[in-house]
């Protein structure tokens, strides 16, 4: 108990309300609210929370409410309880909030009162407020003087809601149930009661003798209250696919506010058999409910209220609503109208020839989902989710007629308009549609560009796209059904949208603000100048000499040009909070967000983040110390698997990898595994994040007594710095994208979402703290994974409370494997993890972690936060998801998309392995070395075997197994193990420092039974004497020269195909090996006869070299004999440095670059 209540303490913040402020920008208007949430009934007024507003309606009329008074409040309102000329409102961010209604037209705010945890459910009985205040319990408070609130009284549970009813508040405790507490004394609430009835509670009503509790999300349950002391279950239903919001009991019906389905009627005047009597499909989704006389009020979240009479409960019917105008995607202005993309209520037309005082006269579409809008002077283009592509007759702007819609295959996202063409973002393609007949559109042409296309602009006849994470792409649209790119440039943060005047594009980079390009010439774009902006910078318009920005969470900024190397804000205002399109018309600014449409004059949502997937593995181990699983056999299963994460389409943002990197603690095993992951990063340009697991750790229980370093200092953060200098120790520079050190956690930021990585512990060592592990040999005690420490809990409450989290480590929470632990007299979750489970749950629950990534299983699992099992992901996170290994068994990897702020789906991939190592995945050999007695070592460890050697790349499907040797002495022998039968030609092939041609040399032809082996040696001395090192390639064939594929079946006879004699198209591949430091060779295909060279760059654009390949004919130059050779020279014959170079290659019309890594 006290360890749960310290934890609550450190959760505990302080909320600061943040007035609105401007610069040089004037508010002339707003127009709309955004979603409607809670509502209540007093009287003749309805109280509707909408966006960050309380809304007064004046409902004598329930056919035509009418807005009467508003107030905004800077943060969203919850649950809303009037009594009196007083409003209650639970502020799910401020605490307690009251409204002194005594003037309905000019609500005034008498008193905020802040609390730890999220406000939620409220109700006053009396002088006291009972707050339900989610993690931070139930909250009483005095409220005698209202203009000074004053708590009272604590009840520590968590609390999703409470409804009094005489001495007792009854509460709904999430996972715990119903908690029936006595207020008798309200200094001093008890429990006196309670009910877990399998299922989470989370929003409660009482009438009479019962309690009608909504659980999970999807049921109503009825509990008998007649014994508060021992409440008991009289029935339950479930009601929705989606997502009950409320409750609201008279008479004998329980009205149910359903997201999915609206609104649902229940007849419980038989409490143990509650039955539906009718429905009423309402548009949005519904989220509050209340019932006064005849009627039903439903606040719809993108639907503003609802007013339904229920006279007839079998057949309600709306009659009357109030429009809260929905979330604003996009806006276009024109003759005096403003044309406003809502999500989820269609196109708004609004007439703005006062622009002080907006007037709409139209809707289109409505309940329709637009994104953006482009038009001309008669049409509009509409860009509908999931539809498509609409064409609007606006020449009446007060009669919009739709004349066509062209149906995609994606969600249309920007679009453009011009010269009778509409280029649309669809997806990851541009999409050019032929226009010129509005009533019959066609597509002329689709043009892949990546992996999500933001935003797109029209200059002369050139298309700029602003290309999300990839940057701003340029593309020829001169001739529509054949565009072609000519440029890009890479851009540091998400590129969101683009705008072009004169030779200069205007740049929306997301975090990493506003951006100037001299795109003069198209093809060699570059950045000009910058400017970081407080928010997140989505959209740009250009008028003149300024950019205004729609800067999300930093509202309207302006931005003055005429300096391009050094724009500077000159003005601002920040009363929008999720700015997502900016117009400039006329000397006014229009700003379309989330919370409504802002006219300017020349001004904290937390914002979305744009889509994007990353990929998780686990469990590579690599090493093998048992005879069913080698070294060879795990670098090969891992480089199956990196193969398959890189032709990944689209192309994921990094990679996260949770523990057991290794099979124990060798250092030897941790530069291969670090060497795969530097040549993927290389080749794919995918970042990759990792943490330790138990078999990395030097105090695991099989590691060697020489790899142990001591009590108290194996924490991540020396794993880390222990595993880098090792690196650097070998000359080699890591280039896995490193962590910044914080406590004892690693974290890095993308898009809107913090990514933490932590030390779950290692295995076998129970209820000791981090720093201070012993080692432990006996593998049955209980739980596998010993867990958190407590500062690394203290250190995550560090992280920002509303950031949203993914958090990685290596041991589970909850765990699908369960053993019978014969030490500890009973069934444990195996692998779980031990120490700070409940607390960390309790975080993850707090601080807006939306997903826990683990391993250690070596299976696939997925829980929601209650440690049940599911399928996908449901309305409420945090999930915990295990990931099978990546090398063993179902191996794979998972692959998470994030969409919408939240986690959308995952993906688990298997990865067909081959039971040995496969050279070009046909001929199969496994590799040792004969040692100085003669004796064959076996197929161990690669640099241990092989004298002078290391590591240089994982097996792709150009190289097929490398060794390194420096300083080379003496012969080496080498022993091929056939894996599979057939007839083999083993070819060693010796790449020398100098020259272009390597020396090959040749076995003769050989067969090899399954199990059989056969010797090979290599004199160094008289091969290659005076060389300084040379690398040593194995590859096999069979005696006819081709190549041969391993059966799958049982049989031993290889099947054997030609290889083409010429390539379908021309290409460049990744050069091997790489990274190196000595030479390198570059393998190319030539579909025709050309001119062939290749120019090597470094990272910052200067040219170090050219290869003359001189005239080729078609064919393949991928083998070290015919690829293109590299010894690291640059023109003058002198080294070049370590790091990232580049090179294209050209041959005829046909040119391609690549990366690759140089380490000395």
């Amino acid at each position: 108990m006290l360890l749960g209540t310290a934890f609550l303490i450190s959760l505990c913040f302080v909320y600061c309300a943040v007035g609105e402020e401007s610069k040089n920008v004037e508010l002339v208007a707003r127009w709309g609210l955004g979603t409607a949430y809670d509502v209540c009934v007093a009287g003749d007024y309805c109280y509707l929370s909408a966006g960050e507003a309380l809304v007064i309606l004046n409902i004598m009329g329930p056919q035509q409410p009418v807005e009467v008074g508003r107030l905004y409040l800077g943060s969203r309102p919850k649950d809303i309880c009037v009594r009196g000329n007083l409003v209650y409102l639970s502020d799910w961010v401020a605490g307690l909030r009251i409204i002194d209604v005594s003037d309905h037209s000019s609500p005034r705010e008498i008193a905020v009162l802040h609390l730890p945890g999220y406000a939620d459910g409220i109700d006053v009985v009396g002088h006291y407020v009972y707050l339900a205040n989610s993690e931070g319990g139930l909250r009483v408070i005095d409220v005698s003087d209202p203009g000074n609130p004053l708590e009272i009284g604590f009840f520590n549970t968590f609390a999703s809601d409470v409804k009094v009813a005489g001495q007792y508040a009854y509460v709904a405790a999430g996972k715990e149930g119903l908690k029936v507490v006595d207020i008798s004394d309200p200094k001093n609430p008890h429990l006196v009661g309670s009910g877990n009835f399998g299922a989470r509670f989370w929003s409660i009503v009482v009438e009479g003798s019962c309690a009608y509790v909504l659980y999970n999300d999807y049921g109503l349950m009825i509990i008998d209250i007649t014994n508060p002391l021992s409440p008991r279950k009289l029935a339950s239903c479930s009601l929705s696919a989606a997502y009950v919001s409320a409750v609201f009991v008279k008479g004998q019906y329980a009205y149910v506010a359903d997201q999915d389905q609206g609104l649902r009627i229940i007849d419980v005047m038989r409490p143990e058999n509650p039955q539906e009597a009718g429905f009423f499909v309402a548009p949005g989704f519904a989220r509050g409910v209340w019932v006064d006389g005849n009627f039903a009020y439903v606040g719809s979240e993108n639907a503003g209220l609802r007013i339904i009479n229920i006279t007839d409960p079998k057949n309600p019917q709306e009659v009357g609503h109030y429009d809260t105008a929905g979330r604003f995607t996009d806006v276009y202005v024109h003759e005096g109208y403003a044309y406003v993309a809502s999500e989820g209520f269609g196109l708004r037309i609004l007439d703005i020839s006062d622009p002080g005082k907006p007037r709409e006269i139209a809707r289109h579409s409505i309940f329709d989902e637009i994104e953006a809008i482009a038009g001309t002077d008669s049409l509009l283009f509409l860009a509908k989710r999931y539809k498509g592509l609409e064409i609007v007759d606006i020449s009446q702007p007060a009669d919009p007629q739709s004349l066509a819609l062209v149906q995609t295959s994606q969600d249309i996202k920007r679009v453009y308009v011009q010269g009778g063409y509409a280029y649309a973002a669809n997806g990851c393609s541009l999409l050019i549609i032929d226009v010129a007949n509005p009533k019959k559109p066609r597509i002329v042409s689709v043009c892949r560009v990546s992996c999500s296309i933001n935003g797109i602009y029209l200059s002369g006849h050139y298309i700029y796209v602003a290309d999300s994470h990839l940057g701003l792409r340029i593309i020829d649209v001169s001739d529509p059904s054949s565009p072609k790119e000519v440029g890009f440039y890479s851009t540091s943060s998400w590129t969101n949208d683009v705008r072009v005047e004169g030779s200069y594009a205007y740049v929306a980079d997301w975090r990493a603000g506003f951006k100037i390009l001299d795109v003069a010439d198209p093809v060699m774009p570059r950045l000009v100048g910058s400017l970081d902006t407080p928010g997140e910078t989505y959209a740009v318009d250009v008028d003149d000499h300024f950019a205004y920005l729609a800067d999300y969470s930093g509202g309207l900024r302006i931005i003055d040009l005429r300096n391009k190397a050094n724009p500077q804000e000159i003005g601002f205002h920040n009363a929008s909070k999720a700015a997502r399109q900016v117009c400039v018309a006329r000397g006014y600014i229009y700003l379309a967000g989330y919370d409504g449409l802002f006219i300017f004059r020349f001004g904290n949502v937390p914002p979305l983040s744009t889509p994007f997937s990353f990929v998780h593995i686990a469990d590579v181990h690599i090493g093998g110390n048992s005879l069913d699983w080698s070294e060879e056999e795990s670098c090969q299963n891992f480089a199956l698997t990196l193969e398959e994460i890189g032709a990944l389409d689209p192309k994921p943002a990094f990679v996260l990898v949770s523990g057991d990197n290794i099979e124990y603690a060798k250092g030897e095993w941790f530069a291969i595994f670090t060497s795969f992951l530097t040549t993927f990063t290389a080749r794919y340009g995918i970042p990759v994040y990792f943490v330790p697991g138990n078999h990395d750790r030097y105090t695991w229980y099989g590691a060697p007594a020489s790899g142990f370093l001591g009590f108290g200092d194996d924490m991540l953060r020396n794993y880390h710095q222990r595993t880098y200098s090792y690196l650097e120790n070998l000359g080699v520079k890591p280039l896995i994208a490193n962590f910044e050190s914080r406590y004892d956690n690693f974290s890095f930021e993308y898009q809107n979402y913090l990514f933490i990585g932590l030390d779950s512990g290692e295995d076998f060592a129970l209820d000791l703290e981090v720093g201070d592990w012993q080692r432990v040999n006996l593998k049955d005690l209980g739980p596998e994974g010993n867990g958190l420490a407590d500062a690394q809990i203290s250190a995550l409450t560090r992280f920002k409370k509303e950031s949203k989290k993914i958090i990685f480590m290596h041991h589970p929470v909850f765990t699908g494997r369960k053993d019978k632990g014969e030490r500890t007299g009973g069934e444990y979750e195996d692998a779980a993890i031990a120490n700070f489970r409940d607390p960390f749950l309790t975080y993850c629950k707090l601080y807006n972690v939306q997903l826990v990534l683990s391993g250690h299983t070596h299976q696939n699992h997925n829980f929601d936060a209650e440690g049940n099992q599911i399928e996908e992901p449901s309305s409420f996170d945090p999930y915990f998801l295990q990931t099978a290994s990546a090398t063993k068994g179902d191996s794979g990897f998972r692959v998470i998309e994030i969409a919408g702020g939240k986690v959308s789906s995952w993906q688990c991939f298997s990865v067909q392995k081959s039971p040995h190592i496969a050279l070009t995945a046909r001929g199969v050999v496994k590799l040792g070395v004969i040692d100085a007695e003669g004796n064959y070592t076996g197929a161990g460890s690669i640099l241990t075997n092989i004298p002078h050697s290391y590591y240089t790349g994982y097996y792709g499907p150009e190289i097929t197994q490398t060794v390194v040797l420096s300083d080379p002495k003496g012969d080496y022998q080498f022993q091929i193990v056939g894996a599979r039968e057939g007839d083999y030609q083993l070819e060693v092939t010796l790449l020398r420092e100098e020259g272009l041609n390597p020396t090959i040399f040749n076995a003769s032809d050989i067969h090899i039974a399954a199990g059989a082996t056969h010797q090979y040696s290599i004199d160094w001395e008289a091969s290659a004497a005076g060389e300084k090192g040379m690398i040593v390639r194995l590859d096999a064939k069979n005696s006819d020269g081709y190549s041969c594929d391993v059966l799958e079946s049982d049989s031993s006879v290889p099947n054997s195909r030609p290889i083409p004699i010429t390539p379908s198209d021309s290409g460049v591949g990744q050069n091997y090996p790489n990274p190196f430091n000595v030479e390198t060779c570059i393998p190319y295909e030539l579909r025709d006869e050309a001119n062939a060279e290749i120019m090597i760059y470094t990272a910052a654009g200067e040219l170090v070299r050219t290869l003359v390949l001189g005239r080729r004919l078609p064919g393949f130059y991928t083998t070290p004999d015919k690829a293109a050779y590299w010894n690291g020279q640059d023109e003058k014959g002198e080294k070049v440095g370590s790091g990232i170079y580049f090179y294209t290659f050209r041959a005829g019309g046909f040119a391609a670059f690549k990366k690759m890594i140089f380490m000395r």
